[in-house]
């Protein structure tokens, strides 16, 4: 196997993982939304909002990140207060309750993280010479 095809995959799984994220974190963020008595509620809102959400954290992550020290902690400030304006906006609701679809955001991307490292792990075991 060459290296070009190695990295392909990593990157093929790396997008697997995002793709899986955002659907279990719509359907979570949907839970949440109802739960929370939001109106206009549907999957499609909840899907944009998980979109947002996920690219806005890994957008902040990367610009912030590399800071030392400050910057992984400055990056998860930032991270939630501009998800929490995304949800915000999207559902049209309170800080309160948008921090309850936040929360549930955060169950589904643990969730998917796991599920995603077991792909990863997978994978690499099936390709890798041992």
């Amino acid at each position: 196997m060459d290296i070009g095809s190695f990295i392909g995959g990593i990157i093929g799984i790396a997008l697997l993982g995002f793709i899986i994220g955002v659907i279990i974190a719509s359907f979570f963020m949907w839970i949440a939304s109802k739960m929370a008595g939001l109106r206009d509620s549907g999957f499609g809102k909840a899907i944009k909002a998980s979109l947002g959400v996920s690219f806005i954290t890994w957008l902040v992550g990367i610009l912030l990140g590399w800071i030392p020290i400050a910057g992984p902690i400055l990056a998860f400030i930032v991270g939630i207060w501009v998800s929490l304006a995304i949800i915000r906006n999207v559902y049209e609701t309170t800080s309160g309750k948008a921090f309850l679809v936040w929360i549930f955001n955060i169950i589904a991307q643990i969730i998917a993280l796991f599920l995603a490292a077991a792909i990863l792990g997978t994978t690499l075991a099936s390709i890798l010479p041992f």
